[in-house]
């Protein structure tokens, strides 16, 4: 803070090499003052939800033991753990905002990130993290809804080919990630454009061919299937596909395909994720047709990114408030692009998006706009039109809440996550006629109504007293229901049930057995404060 206040003065400098504003954007809809004016507003214009918040900045760059997969990313969970354990203001009512995600993982809440955002939320007081849905369900150049997932079911004892394209001028690696009933088994066929095959890879193995077995050798790109049978934590099966791009050139384009494979009776649901990568370039399935042909084709469904399928993250959609600088033509419906419903498994008890906020042409703070070296108002940044611009996504959607969420801890910072998210929900306006639960969650933000919900903490006096205002559970109707939160931590869970999950493999027994204490104390008084004390 006093290298940054520095700087503003004059004295010294901040240096970043990161210079493409995203995380400057997010942070301003959270929390900005609105200082600075620019040519056409005054200041205080543009203010954030939250503009007297305390700002904690943690830049997570890529993870070298797990590259670019933002849900098995150790940096966000060391970035968590520091937010909430470590920096300055560790200790005090804390919401992070998570506007990141992508396509690799089971979408179902276990990945690395999903469950330590859990571990972080659950039996805590005054904390949330508030995680953006994703732009997964995006509209392509020809209207033409999300072209990046599908979903369908093998019959017993046949196969079902699923037809995609890897577009021209893609000089990235593509990824496809694969995932199917647990219970079930598939083997799995890559055919690539012009027809060199894998070959039958079965469930559970790996293998990997060459695409283009006939160019140049620096421009031949090399397939990788990876399989997994019977993951970590109760997750379905996984055949990955990572098309490696070439030395040279760019990946084979054309249309390629896989087929699947059902040795058995019993029919095998699946769900396959094309992970984001250059909007234009990346592979697409097939779009939809009216009416259908019988051909696996993608669906908007299911496209919530990961990690905004962690079972105690706050997952916000995105609505429209505006469609464009002008507003010429309002709308209030949902953003095509807003990633939809529901998570791939367990989805009655892990419900989402949670609630949408708008995310359509929103105006923040403008990273390196004016005060570098070369930029062409470094000379007069204060007067400069170019301190602000608009950005569209769930990026700028999930800041909304929790700007809103800083707020309702600010009126009582001993809120759960539980009582925030009631809050919220009880508090949204309703989705447009027509909306359902998959897309908008609860409905639309509406913060002053939640903030004014929040009932202010019971003052200490005699007798006891002091404990937090506890909220009982409702759902959207206001009625009162008997309902527990989703949790991978039981409340009471019995000895024998310890034991299992001590020596789970993989697993750390030493802090999943502080994890099932701290939950044990959630249910009796005060047991927050003790919970707190032993994870410090």
């Amino acid at each position: 803070q006093q290298q940054i206040s520095d700087a503003l003065k004059g004295i010294g400098t901040v240096r970043s090499l990161y210079k493409d504003g995203h995380g400057t954007h997010v942070a301003g809809i959270a929390a900005a003052d609105g200082a600075p004016a620019s040519c056409c507003h005054t200041p205080a214009t543009y203010v954030g939800v939250a503009p007297k918040a305390d700002l904690v900045i943690v830049r997570v760059g890529s993870d070298p033991e797990t590259g670019t997969e933002v849900g098995e990313n150790t940096r966000i969970v060391e970035g968590l753990d520091f937010i909430f354990n470590q920096s300055p203001a560790s200790g005090t009512p804390t919401v992070v905002n998570i506007s990141l995600g992508d396509n690799l993982g089971p979408h179902d809440g276990t990945s690395e990130v999903e469950r330590a955002i859990d571990a972080f939320i659950f039996g805590f007081g005054a904390r949330a993290v508030v995680v953006a849905a994703g732009n997964f369900a995006r509209t392509d150049k020809d209207g033409l809804p999300t072209r990046c997932h599908v979903r369908g079911a093998v019959p017993g004892n046949r196969d079902l080919e699923v037809e995609f394209e890897v577009r021209e001028g893609n000089d990235e690696n593509a990824f496809l990630d694969l995932w199917y009933d647990r219970a079930g088994t598939l083997n799995i066929e890559v055919i690539a454009h012009g027809g060199a095959t894998s070959g039958t890879v079965h469930h559970g193995l790996d293998h990997s061919f060459i695409a283009n077995p006939t160019a140049d050798p620096k421009r031949r790109s090399r397939v990788f299937i990876d399989g997994t049978a019977n993951g970590n934590f109760n997750r379905d099966n996984n055949f990955r596909i990572t098309i490696v791009k070439p030395q040279s050139g760019n990946l084979p384009h054309g249309p390629w395909k896989f087929k699947l494979t059902n040795p058995n009776a019993a029919p095998v649901n699946f769900h396959c994720w094309i992970d984001r990568g250059d909007d234009i370039h990346e592979p697409i399935f097939l779009p939809p047709v009216d009416p259908p042909d019988g051909k696996i084709r993608a669906s908007s469904d299911s496209t919530l990114g990961v990690p905004s399928t962690a079972a105690e993250a706050i997952t916000v959609a995105n609505h429209a408030s505006r469609t464009s600088c002008c507003n010429c033509w309002p709308s209030h419906d949902i953003v095509a692009s807003s990633s939809r419903g529901p998570v791939a498994r367990n989805a009655a008890a892990n419900p989402k998006p949670d609630i949408a906020a708008p995310d359509l042409e929103i105006t923040s703070a403008k990273a390196d706009a004016a005060n570098l070296r070369g930029n062409c108002c470094d000379c007069c940044p204060d007067a400069c039109c170019c301190l602000y611009q608009d950005l569209t996504g769930t990026s700028q959607a999930a800041p909304h809440v929790a700007g809103a969420i800083a707020l309702m801890l600010q009126k009582n910072r001993r809120l759960t996550r539980l009582q925030i998210l009631q809050h919220l929900q009880a508090t949204a306006r309703p989705a447009p006629a027509g909306g359902t639960r998959e897309t908008w969650g609860a409905g639309k933000l509406n913060v002053k109504d939640a903030v004014d919900a929040v009932a202010a903490p019971v003052a200490p006096g005699g007798g006891g007293g002091g404990g937090p205002t506890v909220y009982p559970p409702f759902d959207l109707d206001g009625k009162i229901a008997n309902r527990k939160p989703f949790s991978p931590f039981p409340a009471k869970p019995a000895v024998a049930e310890v034991a299992s999950v001590r020596f789970e493999p993989g697993g750390d027994p030493l802090s999943t057995a502080i994890r099932l204490l701290r939950a044990r104390l959630n249910a009796f008084p005060h047991g927050q404060e003790l919970a707190a004390v032993i994870s410090r």
